[in-house]
């Protein structure tokens, strides 16, 4: 195993997200392009605001925190999102799966991202206006 892989392995399995990674990932659900703020009534998040965040990401461990942070808000699912009647299909998570299938991180090491973004995501105390991991 190189350096490099064990460097990910450690990363994947002892990062969590800090709560500035958790608002990004709740603000998923706005859309900022053109200088105005969108959203669906459906509270369906935005895959171009994913794409754009993912591709601006350039630290390893940030990507890890932050992608573990959309893991937990949002999971892998697909959502529907309405844009004048018409359906549109919907996943955040997809962007940060290719981002970090690009820098160099295995299936099984995505896999274990996932499965820790889940059990994140059953730490979450979602009461306040963005999520936030309950304390001890």
């Amino acid at each position: 195993m190189s350096k490099s892989s064990m460097t990910k392995d450690m990363m994947v399995e002892s990062l969590i997200p800090d709560d500035k990674d958790l608002k990004r990932a709740s603000d998923l659900q706005y859309n900022t392009s053109f200088g105005q703020w969108s959203f669906y009534g459906s509270g369906a998040p935005f895959t171009c605001s994913a794409t754009a965040m993912a591709r601006k990401i350039k630290d390893e461990a940030k990507l890890v925190r932050r992608s573990l942070a959309v893991l937990a808000c949002w999971g892998t699912r697909d959502y529907t999102g309405y844009s004048g009647g018409v359906p549109k299909k919907e996943n955040v998570w997809e962007p940060f799966e290719s981002r970090l299938r690009e820098i160099g991180f295995t299936w099984s090491q995505i896999n274990k991202l996932e499965s820790r973004g889940s059990d994140i995501a059953k730490m979450l105390d979602t009461s306040g206006p963005y999520p936030v991991l309950k304390r001890a």
